[in-house]
């Protein structure tokens, strides 16, 4: 039997995987980007259905309760999120810093 908190956990993926969906059905990310998002909120869906399917690693990495080991999951997940976002803000900006200075010298 579903607890509660997986009833709610599968409800909020499913919103994030509609979500993901309108967002690649308005073109603004692609396919590859749409199949990554799609892999990491079935993964979830996975991870809340079967929780026993973790209690291999936690035993080998000795992590006591499988929620420490999903919340360490997470903060690793997303410190690679705001890093690659990070790179991805310094390259656009320097790309509008590119894009101005042309624009300014052939104003000239």
């Amino acid at each position: 039997m579903l607890e509660l908190l997986q009833v709610a956990g599968i409800g909020y993926i499913l919103f994030m995987l509609y979500l993901s969906f309108l967002y690649y059905k308005q073109n603004n990310y692609s396919l590859r980007s749409f199949l990554f998002w799609v892999t990491v909120w079935l993964g979830g869906i996975l991870l809340l259905l079967v929780p026993e399917t973790t209690s291999f690693f936690t035993q080998r990495l000795q992590v006591a309760r499988t929620i420490d080991f999903y919340l360490i999951l997470g903060l690793m997940f997303f410190s690679v999120i705001t890093f690659f976002n990070y790179v991805t803000v310094k390259k656009t900006e320097r790309r509008v810093e590119e894009l101005v200075r042309k624009t300014a010298l052939k104003k000239k």
